[in-house]
């Protein structure tokens, strides 16, 4: 018995749904790519905002040396369920002042950084400045 090779329409169907699919997935991969960047942008933004609002209604606790009153404010971070801990530092670079959020891990970085966002994992850090009303 002889095979039947397939037809031309089959190979050509074949062909058209093969492209077809990998344009497909070649489209979702691209749309998902640019939604996670477009999030993360987003969050960065939000966070670095955040993180500036606070530093400027702290600025006053660190010129009067008033942990307590830092600590207070840092615990305006409860009204956000994503942020697990924020920390204020001295000039120094010593911890002034600090907050976790109950039943989470205590991750505070020993020293501050520069002025920035780094991602470490699931994990955002925003580090800011904290300047005086003029600065």
């Amino acid at each position: 018995m002889m095979r039947r090779s397939h037809s031309i329409r089959n190979k050509l169907f074949i062909i058209v749904l093969s492209t077809t699919l990998v344009a497909l997935a070649v489209a979702l991969v691209g749309n998902v790519a640019g939604d996670v960047w477009t999030f993360h942008r987003g969050l960065v933004a939000e966070m670095t905002t955040q993180s500036t609002l606070l530093g400027r209604m702290t600025a006053p606790a660190l010129a009067f040396d008033d942990p307590k009153l830092a600590t207070s404010n840092l615990h305006l971070f409860d009204a956000w369920p994503n942020i697990e801990a924020a920390a204020i530092y001295d000039d120094q670079g010593k911890l002034f002042a600090s907050y976790v959020r109950p039943g989470r891990a205590r991750y505070l970085p020993a020293r501050p950084e520069a002025d920035g966002a780094l991602v470490e994992g699931a994990r955002l850090n925003v580090f800011r400045r904290i300047a005086g009303e003029n600065g």
